[in-house]
């Protein structure tokens, strides 16, 4: 990350759902972010991410640490199991965290996104107060496609931005999104062309962006759509849901060993 005014900069360097479930990595993020939190001459954060950090393959990636081992059925050892299971706790805990500290963050949030972008990460970028696209983003919404339900707070945030019977209709028909079509549903903010994206996305967060620092955090808190608690809630019965499915996968793969 680095600083640019009153600007606080954060480029992903890996998968962002890899970084929430390693220790180390997670706490190097969420300490960036404690300190930006904490920043009093910070008024916007931007954290940039690309297919290389919120794309299909590394999310690919990470289900596979969940859900492959489960198909060696009675070969998969207690160990195995325990570690899956370990990992998944932390997978919820570790995105819960990073939705919840965004949706709560004083400072103007943008998230700055390019690429070929896995299902999850267009729910974690609604978090986001401001969501900037390169030319050519598109947001992959099959979530059905990785054997898994809408996650990553998709579920919370979607709905109200395009409503309910529109969010059913994105998710269950899972077609590809293209940025500008998500600009016109209201996703996206902006659409920008993609050489040097970041200082892009810097210079027009600057143009558009005319709330002084000592009203940002009460400006924002008459904003936000939804109650304090709601959004907790919605998350802890996202983790249910994913854990079930993962129970089924589990229950699956050793039911055809047998």
């Amino acid at each position: 990350g680095h600083r640019d005014d009153d600007i606080a900069v954060i480029e992903l360097r890996r998968d962002l759902l890899q970084t929430t479930t390693d220790l180390d990595a997670k706490e190097v993020l969420f300490n960036a972010l404690r300190h930006i939190e904490a920043a009093a001459d910070v008024r916007i954060l931007l954290l940039a991410g690309d297919e290389t950090t919120l794309g299909a393959e590394g999310y690919g990636r990470f289900l596979g640490r969940l859900f492959d081992g489960a198909a060696q059925g009675a070969a998969a050892t207690a160990s195995t199991d325990l570690e899956r299971e370990q990992l998944l706790s932390r997978e919820e805990y570790g995105v819960c965290q990073f939705i919840t500290r965004i949706a709560r963050s004083g400072k103007i949030t943008v998230a700055a996104l390019a690429g070929q972008l896995a299902p999850p990460y267009l729910g974690m970028a609604l978090a986001f107060d401001y969501r900037l696209a390169a030319e050519g983003t598109v947001f992959e919404l099959a979530s059905s496609r990785f054997g898994v339900p809408p996650t990553g707070g998709l579920g919370f945030f979607l709905p109200r931005y395009v409503g309910q019977g529109r969010a059913m209709e994105l998710v269950l028909r899972g077609q590809p999104l293209p940025a500008e079509r998500a600009r016109a549903l209201g996703l996206v903010n902006a659409v920008l062309p993609a050489d040097d994206f970041v200082a892009r996305c810097q210079a027009h967060m600057r143009r558009i962006v005319d709330v002084p620092l000592e009203l940002t955090s009460a400006t924002k808190a008459l904003l936000i759509p939804y109650a304090a608690d709601e959004l907790p809630r919605y998350l802890e019965h996202e983790c249910d849901v994913i854990r079930s499915t993962w129970r089924r996968h589990e229950l699956r793969a050793h039911g055809h060993s047998q």
